[in-house]
């Protein structure tokens, strides 16, 4: 299994883009990888339900299409992303090599950090409070909660209600799960299962991490 429970892996060095070659994979259900290489793109798609994009390595261009079919053009780069919006013709584009996160949220969200079609980047998201965890909710629907954790010479502790999988952004940690101690860093990525025991403990003062809760 390239993307094992409990263990850590970099989702874009698994999935080099090749040249004009799009590639799909499932990760977990509800959450799709895509690697395309420079100048390709997806087949203009309007679907019934939300998804969040978010780019891993490289840079895509969105094209969403208005009611009156007016182009809207938005680019994204390495850890921006994206609430794409339902019933409206979407076209995804990469500029450069590019690896990007595909998750469903459903029909309906009932949180979002950004109105859908507009972006969001992972750098300004979050706030470090010495001593202290600061988490920010980027969305949340009936099938995936997703937040943003800074940690600050703070550890986190928890234990996983929900399949998670957590990301790494910014400084280095080490994970405890279970007993077992992995290196975590910028890149980095892990999956959990439900009552899973974890802790995060960054190694030189600051980390940010973003967090997936799926409900489904």
């Amino acid at each position: 299994m390239r993307y094992p429970i409990c263990d850590v892996y970099n989702i874009a060095a698994l999935n080099p883009p090749l040249p004009s070659t799009v590639i799909q994979e499932q990760i977990v259900e509800g959450v799709h990888v895509y690697s395309l290489g420079t100048g390709t793109s997806m087949s203009p798609e309007s679907f019934r339900f939300y998804k969040m994009l978010f780019v891993k390595q490289g840079k895509l261009r969105i094209t969403i299409k208005d009611e009156n079919g007016i182009p809207h053009i938005q680019e994204l780069q390495k850890n921006d992303g994206m609430i794409t919006p339902k019933n409206k013709v979407i076209l995804v584009e990469s500029i450069e090599d590019c690896v990007y996160l595909e998750i469903l949220l459903g029909q309906t969200v009932n949180h979002t950090i950004k109105k859908p079609g507009e972006v969001f980047s992972t750098p300004e998201v979050g706030l470090f409070e010495k001593g202290k965890l600061h988490t920010t909710r980027i969305i949340t629907s009936g099938f995936v909660e997703v937040t943003i954790l800074c940690l600050d010479e703070c550890v986190a502790k928890r234990i996983h209600k929900t399949n998670t999988m957590v990301f790494g952004y910014e400084g280095e940690g080490k994970v405890e799960v279970d007993g077992k101690t992995f290196l975590f860093g910028p890149g980095s990525s892990m999956r959990f299962t439900p009552e899973m025991k974890v802790t995060i403990t960054p190694l030189q003062g600051k980390m940010k991490l973003g967090v997936t809760n799926f409900f489904i």
